[in-house]
């Protein structure tokens, strides 16, 4: 009987943390040709000072290439802003933001430069 009572407290704790646990709940990007700036906005609610629970990872990526890896390290609101010096984007390139979830999920967004 003890067997089972701790394998569902332990059940119930594993998946209550998933359950709290969620992808952002929106991301966009914009990009400024003029000034070679990339924005990234996105909102993601934590309540409160969960120091476990935040966008943990920020990916850009140019033309499905890899060039920018930001580890915030901790989200002080529920919806936060990153802006992005990108000289050499011209019109045409696709731009992917990614924001991974420090325990589950990620979302993404795309624009077309130009577009």
């Amino acid at each position: 009987m003890k067997k089972i009572l701790v394998l569902t407290v332990l059940m119930l704790l594993v998946f209550g943390t998933a359950a709290m646990a969620h992808p952002p709940q929106n991301i966009t990007a914009s990009f400024n040709m003029e000034n070679q700036m990339l924005t990234v906005e996105f909102t993601h609610t934590v309540g409160g000072e969960n120091s476990n629970h935040y966008i943990d990872q920020l990916n850009i990526m140019l033309n499905e290439t890899e060039v920018i890896t930001q580890i915030p390290g901790k989200q002080l609101k529920n919806s936060e802003s990153f802006t992005y010096y990108m000289p050499g984007v011209t019109s045409g390139d696709t731009i992917e933001v990614i924001a991974k979830c420090s325990i589950q999920g990620d979302r993404s967004a795309s624009i077309t430069v130009g577009e």
